[in-house]
This record gives C-alpha cells, structure tokens and sequence, in this order.
C-alpha cells in the first residue's frame, strides 16, 4: 500500500510535536529545492535514502497497441529515484 503526503505528515507528527501545517510546510520545501536542484543538472544523495537524478529519454517512435500505428515520442526529461542498499 503506498502511503500519502497526508498520512507520510501524520506519522511525523505523531513522533515529533509540531503542528501539521509545519511538517507540511517543511515537507514541500525539501522536495522542491530536490527538484530544482535535479533540474539545473545536480544529483541529490541523502545517504541511507537514495539518490535522486535528472533522466533524459532520447526522441523514439512508439507503437500504439489498440490500432499499431507508430508515432514518434519526443524527448523528455524526468526525475528518477534510485533507493540506497539497505544496511
């Protein structure tokens, strides 16, 4: 089951005494400086969490599978997590 922003800020809060708004707050900014930072070519290592990094996708042709047209995909960028080893 995958876990949501709301419940990821209820569980903090229930382990630290800081209001929700502030969790919250903190929460948005850290992943907004990752993605800036990604997006001006910077890799991001949190040791004992992973690593997150800008993914370039070259242009390439696809297939439609419902009619088998091909098409061309275009290039695209995109922030990829890899996780650390656990220890």
């Amino acid at each position: 089951m995958a876990m949501s922003k709301t419940q990821l800020i209820d569980a903090v809060k229930a382990k630290m005494t800081i209001p929700s708004s502030t969790i919250g707050a903190v929460l948005d900014t850290v992943l907004q400086e990752i993605e800036l930072q990604a997006s001006n070519g910077e890799k991001i290592t949190l040791r004992n969490f992973g690593t997150f990094q800008m993914a370039h996708r070259a242009e390439r042709k696809v297939r439609n599978p419902a009619t088998g047209a091909e098409s061309i995909a275009p290039a695209s960028s995109t922030l990829k997590f890899k996780a650390a080893k656990p220890k």
